[in-house]
């Protein structure tokens, strides 16, 4: 997930036209790859199924490692910046921690899982690159905003069918409130949404917009093969390797 996300903030970099340094970039991925961990493991010990003495000598090493890299990267930020990374990390312990003696965390409140994943990337991979440069050109920011927020979205379809008979019912999840179908249609309808605001109002240029609906095709593709006996790596790689695609394909067009 991490290169995922270092991936999708490198396209933010590419739709504004900076440069960000490797620190930089390197304190992304294991911001991520904190998070991630915080939530996988710490799901784990709420169901009473962590293993310290399997797991910790294990993850020890590298979260030691990724701490010292993101404190070191965190040193060279702005406050704004800074409070960026921070609002991210509340809405990480929102998602996993519960709310009350019943274990009810953000993440259990009807239909918002969905929506906690997508503004904590939309947060790290397109705001958090801005607000390093002053100078950038933010006449399209709001649009550029909606897009990355409906392409986390529709990313995120493929692991809410794949959950589907796992998850509570309570989470209230697109496929359980709508079914299968219908969550592929939507899917289909919001990377058409994506496309058109390229098209007609940021007015993407030629060669990207024709990278962009490439990566936005083989996305849908995925999404409508997606069912919930989908293979283990069916999402957490062939979805999380479509950022990492279209950031690949960026830096063959330059």
């Amino acid at each position: 997930m991490g290169l995922a996300v270092v991936a999708l903030t490198r396209v933010t970099a590419f739709n504004f036209n900076i440069s960000l340094s490797l620190l930089f970039y390197a304190t992304v991925f294991c911001i991520a790859f904190l998070g991630y961990n915080f939530i996988k493991f710490f799901s784990l010990y709420l169901e009473n199924r962590f293993n310290k003495s399997k797991f910790f000598p294990l993850f020890f090493p590298p979260i030691i490692i990724t701490l010292i890299v993101v404190l070191i990267g965190l040193s060279s930020f702005t406050y704004a910046a800074l409070g960026l990374v921070f609002l991210a990390g509340i809405l990480v312990l929102l998602y996993s921690i519960p709310l009350s003696k019943k274990r009810k965390n953000f993440r259990a409140l009807r239909g918002l899982k969905i929506h906690l994943v997508a503004l904590a990337w939309l947060i790290i991979t397109f705001y958090l690159p801005l607000v390093f440069f002053e100078t950038v050109d933010l006449d399209n920011s709001i649009f550029l905003t909606v897009q990355r927020y409906v392409f986390v979205l529709v990313a995120t379809l493929p692991f809410e069918i794949r959950d589907l008979n796992s998850d509570d019912f309570q989470l209230s999840t697109l496929p359980q409130k709508f079914g299968v179908r219908n969550t592929k249609l939507l899917g289909v309808i919001l990377i058409i949404f994506h496309l058109s605001i390229s098209f007609f109002i940021i007015k993407t240029p030629l060669d990207f917009f024709i990278i962009e609906s490439f990566v936005l095709l083989v996305l849908m593709v995925l999404i409508l093969k997606s069912n919930e006996d989908q293979s283990e790596y069916y999402s957490s790689f062939w979805i999380e390797g479509i950022p990492v695609l279209w950031c690949s394909l960026y830096i063959l067009l330059r």
